[in-house]
């Protein structure tokens, strides 16, 4: 089954400054690394959408591959900032491939939801 993370946080004030898109990016997997960054051959990027609303909502929403010792995982996330850099939205969606096929129709419903849209 997919496991999910749907998450707003809270910034400091001190990190409203230094929190970047790659910052949403690295948000995407447990070690920090960038799925888009390409320098390892285990993470395969699949989709990468950035995107800045009407409204100041800036972010992205990725699908990457990983290779994993017990098979390959799919991951989905959308990340946002609210217009003043004061919170974040997110949902991470991951499961095995053969997992993400079976509920791709229901993990692209959920994105859908939460996508905040202009």
């Amino acid at each position: 089954r997919p496991f999910v993370v749907a998450q707003v946080i809270d910034l400091a004030a001190a990190d409203h400054d230094q929190m970047t898109i790659s910052s949403l990016r690295s948000m995407a997997l447990n070690d920090k690394r960038d799925p888009t960054a390409g320098d390892d051959p285990t993470i395969r990027l699949i989709f990468h959408d950035p995107f800045l609303d009407d409204r100041g909502f800036e972010g992205h929403i990725l699908r990457f591959e990983v290779d994993m010792p017990e098979g390959t995982a799919v991951e989905e996330q959308f990340a946002a900032f609210d217009p003043e850099r004061q919170r974040i939205h997110r949902v991470r969606v991951a499961c095995s491939a053969t997992c993400f096929e079976a509920y791709n129709e229901d993990i692209e419903s959920l994105f859908d939801s939460v996508h905040l849209g202009s």
